[in-house]
């Protein structure tokens, strides 16, 4: 007799039988009515859309390193006012550990082990009944069946949310499937290893799913949450579980990825634009802004500056070390200000920065160190003694101290390490016809002020208005200056930063490097070989870091290829390539080759664009295969980043510059010969410098320009699949194009940017709190 093998059914399979009709149509922008088809649009249409208000989920940061968080928190709202949070719930778990949460920094929170874990909570007040609001992260790389949360009624029923064997999101009521992201089927697994945030809310007669701030699905919610349930967080669950949050509440859809997503600025913008002169010191005492007024060193030794950077200041020997520039400054009656940073471990009187007289009208200037103060400010060669700070010695100590002298109009302000120090009216004029400014050096102007800097002196900016209190307290953290188009990488566990334009500069384009292992600290780790250039090709293969091509505004095109495998030392590797004259280009690494695609030539004189979508790859960058002459998208370039996902590459939005045009479509490719349309329109406006690159396993869009913002965009859209975007909305950043994106230390970083002026503040974003 045949034995009869037992039959195994998914819960995928029971879902597809058992779902019950969504409250909207993923069709409701033309389709047939089928629920499984995808919307047109690239968006999920949502009855959770007409939630009314802006709030957004509350959340408190109350986690404290090395203790495992509340398990769940319940916000009670009236209207969209918070009222009360209870987080000092009674709780009992059973056969669970701590471990690290989501951002792995200290907090923590539990670890599930399947069949017999859990985390029993009772004794929630007010529970609601009616419109509520369920988040929380889960994280498993378990393939089956598993609760994350049980609601669990003494009479009146059971609600459960489950990941089920294919990694789909399931909820049960009574033991009847209502709600799962089986709907869509372009949804990942949600057992995939990584940290996900669900929500599951209901408004009205409507039960709405999320996955990472995504909308998933809208379904008809049967009745009522049970009454003074017990909750069951973890009931055979495999994994981690964080931050299980209860509202009486529903959110509207735009609100829910700020629960997922945050933004956190790591270091501000500075205010440059008004930058008379730039002497960073790093190996000459040029005006970095590349035009006239440069420094003439003698017996000056390059030292360390404040980041220990080796060579990035300049040591003076207090008896015949100075810089003197080489040319007068303008005459002024208005505002000015003088940046710099010291260093010096002598106690003897001299000064750090001069400026003659220029002539009899003009009134000679000195900072002097240790002369009856810490630090003050000499006229004529005479002390001025309101502008006097602090004891003999201060800040002489050894450390280095930020010194910021402005006039702000008629008022001369002096700030030491970003804190007003003194202040005094006054109406010199400074700086006259043949004034002479001298760095590590008096100006002779009486016996007072004829002495010579002892120590280290670094970063001198001279400006031609005054800053407001905020910007000075910024300019002390510049490292790198304002630019757009550099190029950005993640290299050998750091960011890098290559080149860029500032139309302040002379060029307009550098080709500085930058690297930091955070984010927060750069080093200028040298100015490359290579000539200046910014949106050019940029990408990782075999260990070192490309750049590929560049643009035309030396004059010419930068048909080359340049590497580099630490980032200080460069080898061009071609100046002869097959699709020379071109810039805009898309580069990108897959595959163990890098691939170029399409770009322009730009600022011709003939009235015809010549724009390409031609795809080139070349194992080595020096030969170049053309893989096709004319891919399926039309000619565009000026995207900035690059995305490979899934095995595929991917052609997001991009256009053309001097005859402006702007798209938004998406394309992928497994070979970069065969081009398949994800999507006609996206979401987002058509655009182009904009940033595309890849950050939790979904691709980003960010800022750039369109028709009507072509200066800058400030949106941000992620997608885990190129049809389907989420808008995250609230990005705090000033509205940009041609940033520079890059993933590091489980952070996207988003950097520099031009809008009428460019750039330098960093942003990061992370992990919602």
């Amino acid at each position: 007799m045949k034995v009869m093998q037992p039959i195994q059914v998914s819960r995928r399979q029971v879902l597809s039988g058992l779902l019950v009709a969504p409250v909207i149509s993923w069709t409701g922008c033309g389709g047939t009515g089928d629920s499984d088809a995808g919307p047109a649009s690239g968006t999920f249409p949502s009855a959770a859309d007409s939630v009314p208000g802006g709030a957004v989920p509350a959340a408190e940061p109350f986690t404290i390193p090395g203790q495992v968080k509340q398990v769940i928190v319940y916000y009670e709202y009236q209207g969209d006012v918070l009222e009360t949070v209870q987080k000092n719930l009674h709780t009992v778990p059973t056969n669970v550990t701590a471990t690290a949460d989501r951002f792995a920094q200290g907090a923590l929170c539990y670890e599930f082990y399947g069949s017999g874990s859990r985390v029993t909570v009772n004794g929630i007040k007010n529970f609601p009944r009616g419109d509520f609001a369920i988040l929380f992260w889960v994280k498993s790389p378990d393939h089956r069946q598993m609760e994350a949360l049980r609601i669990k009624g003494a009479e009146d029923g059971v609600v459960v949310v489950e990941i089920n064997d294919a990694g789909e999101l399931t909820v049960l009521w009574n033991g009847r499937v209502v709600a799962g992201t089986s709907a869509h089927e372009r949804v990942q697994s949600l057992a995939d290893g990584h940290w996900h945030h669900i929500t599951v809310q209901r408004y009205g007669s409507s039960l709405q799913l999320f996955v990472d701030g995504s909308a998933r699905g809208v379904f008809f919610a049967p009745r009522l949450l049970p009454e003074n349930p017990t909750v069951l967080v973890g009931r055979g669950w495999s994994g981690e579980i964080d931050d299980v949050r209860l509202y009486n509440r529903a959110f509207p859809t735009r609100s829910i990825p700020q629960s997922v997503y945050c933004w956190t600025q790591v270091k501000p913008n500075t205010a440059t634009g008004n930058l008379a002169a730039y002497y960073p010191f790093n190996g000459n005492a040029r005006n970095d802004l590349g035009y006239g007024i440069q420094g003439i060193p003698s017996n000056v030794t390059p030292t360390s500056d404040r980041f220990n950077t080796s060579g990035a200041a300049y040591l003076f020997n207090g008896s015949d070390s100075y810089i003197t520039l080489d040319q007068p400054l303008s005459s002024t009656a208005g505002d000015f200000a003088i940046a710099f940073w010291e260093r010096s471990s002598a106690t003897g009187p001299m000064t750090a920065i001069s400026a003659s007289s220029g002539g009899s009208a003009g009134t000679s200037l000195d900072v002097v160190f240790n002369q009856g103060a810490a630090l003050q400010i000499y006229l004529n060669g005479l002390p001025f003694s309101a502008l006097s700070v602090g004891m003999v010695g201060a800040l002489t100590d050894d450390n280095w101290h930020f010194v910021f002298l402005q006039r702000s109009g008629t008022t001369l302000q002096m700030y030491v390490d970003g804190s007003l120090a003194a202040a005094a009216e006054d109406e010199s004029i400074f700086f006259g016809q043949s004034s002479i400014m001298q760095f590590g050096r008096g100006s002779g102007a009486s016996a007072a002020v004829a002495n010579y800097w002892n120590g280290a002196l670094d970063d001198v900016q001279i400006h031609e208005s005054s800053l407001t209190p905020q910007e000075i307290v910024d300019l002390q953290g510049l490292q790198f200056r304002t630019r757009d188009g550099a190029g950005a990488l993640s290299f050998q566990g750091k960011a890098w930063l290559l080149g860029g334009w500032n139309p302040a500069n002379v060029p307009v384009t550098n080709s500085e490097v930058w690297s930091s292992a955070d984010g927060v600290n750069w080093l200028l780790v040298t100015k490359a070989p290579w000539e200046g250039r910014h949106d050019a090709g940029y990408a990782v293969l075999n260990d070192k870091m490309w750049i590929v091509g560049g643009d035309k505004n030396s004059g010419a095109y930068q048909n080359d290829v340049w590497s580099s495998a630490d980032g200080v030392n460069w080898v061009q590797v071609t100046d002869n390539v097959p699709w020379a004259d071109r810039a805009t280009q898309y580069v990108l690494a897959f595959n163990n080759r890098l691939w170029l695609m399409g770009g322009q030539q730009v600022f011709e004189s003939s009235p015809a664009v010549v724009a390409y979508n031609d795809v080139y790859s070349s194992a080595d960058g020096v030969s170049w295969r053309l893989e096709t002459p004319s891919a399926a998208w039309s000619p565009r370039g000026i995207i900035m980043g690059n995305v490979v996902f899934q095995g595929r590459m991917w052609v997001i939005g991009g256009g053309q510059y001097d005859v402006r045009t702007f798209n938004n479509d998406v394309w992928s490719s497994p070979d970069g010969i065969n081009w398949t349309q994800i999507l006609d329109h996206a979401p987002w406006s058509p655009r182009q410098f904009h940033n595309i690159t890849v950050f939790d396993n979904k691709m980003w869009v960010l800022a750039g320009g369109d028709a009507q913002s072509q200066g800058g965009l400030n949106d941000v859209w992620y997608s885990t699949d190129g049809k389907v975007w989420t808008e995250l909305a609230a990005a705090s950043w000033m509205p940009r194009h041609a940033a520079s994106t890059f993933v590091l230390n489980n952070y996207l970083w988003f950097a520099c940017g031009s809008n009428a002026s460019p750039y330098n503040d960093v942003w990061k974003l992370g992990y919602a709190p």
